[in-house]
């Protein structure tokens, strides 16, 4: 558990840091879900590129490094380059008390960032 509640602090000072952001330059920071990130990749990538602006390129539609295409970066194995929808479902492989300890250390700050983000329907 040790492991979990280092991951948790790290998570948690990231959260902050966004809503420190957020709260100081406003508009001028784009707050999105992974979840949105990874399923509706186009509509995401459209809209930031719109709010970077920058010019829409399909390139933006897969994963790179100075446009060449990449693995993920992760420390589980990637099965292919580009967009990996399994990703979402990695939560599934804690055990039912990590989930839990996760979820009630993280869920008031998860949801005012949620709050916060971009939705895209």
């Amino acid at each position: 558990c040790k492991d979990i509640r280092e991951g948790v602090d790290l998570w948690k000072k990231g959260a902050q840091a966004m809503l420190w952001n957020k709260e100081r330059y406003g508009d001028r920071v784009c707050i999105l879900t992974f979840e949105d990130l990874i399923t509706k990749t186009k509509s995401v990538m459209r809209y930031l590129a719109e709010f970077l602006e920058i010019r829409f390129e399909d390139i933006l539609l897969v994963p790179t490094f100075n446009k060449y295409p990449i693995r993920a970066n992760t420390s589980f194995e990637a099965e292919r380059n580009g967009i990996i929808n399994s990703t979402l479902q990695r939560y599934k492989t804690l055990a039912p008390d990590e989930l839990e300890f996760i979820q009630n250390m993280t869920k008031d700050l998860y949801g005012e960032i949620l709050s916060l983000a971009t939705r895209f329907d």
